[in-house]
């Protein structure tokens, strides 16, 4: 009787985490294409000046998180402890923030210096510097970098965090 107890649960269990999975990768496909029919990266880019493919971060979120979940579902079926399944989670979103600060620790000090270079209006749109041995007009000053036009028509991309540890001149 314990045996085929154990055996149903144990079924049961891997009928949960297959029915997860599909439904899983079902949502995070819808997800991403209605993403994709928004334009939501479009957006990002055109107002931000941000090239980030957010579509597919959003749906593998969702994507993950519900196979999270389905794991957890499925080992509480078989029977594991319900301490064990937070240890997990407190795992799971201690990488999961490890991964993030990873992710956006060089947007953060380019996100600070636009704010205090479109404040200070240390640069302007239009003005000729010279920075890191580079010349040009400054021709877009975006969130995270900054466009400058040299005299030969390249264009060159300098974080804006460059602009407060190096030092500019205005001609």
């Amino acid at each position: 009787m314990a045996a085929s107890l154990t055996i149903t649960r144990i079924l049961s269990a891997f009928l949960i985490l297959i029915l997860g999975i599909v439904f899983g990768r079902i949502i995070g496909n819808i997800l991403k294409r209605t993403l994709k029919n928004v334009e939501i990266s479009a957006l990002l880019k055109r107002e931000l000046n941000l090239k980030v493919e957010i579509e597919g971060y959003l749906s593998n979120i969702v994507k993950y998180s519900i196979y999270f979940l389905t794991v957890i579902t499925s080992l509480t079926q078989i029977g594991i402890s319900s301490k064990v399944l937070i240890l997990i989670l407190m795992v799971f979103l201690v990488i999961v923030g490890i991964f993030i600060l990873l992710a956006v620790k060089d947007w953060i000090p380019n996100i600070l210096a636009w704010f205090y270079i479109i404040k200070t209006q240390k640069i302007k749109r239009g003005e000729t510097i010279r920075i890191k041995g580079i010349e040009g007009q400054v021709s877009h000053i975006g969130l995270l970098e900054t466009k400058i036009k040299t005299k030969t028509e390249e264009t060159v991309f300098i974080p804006n965090n460059a602009f407060i540890r190096e030092e500019v001149i205005k001609k």
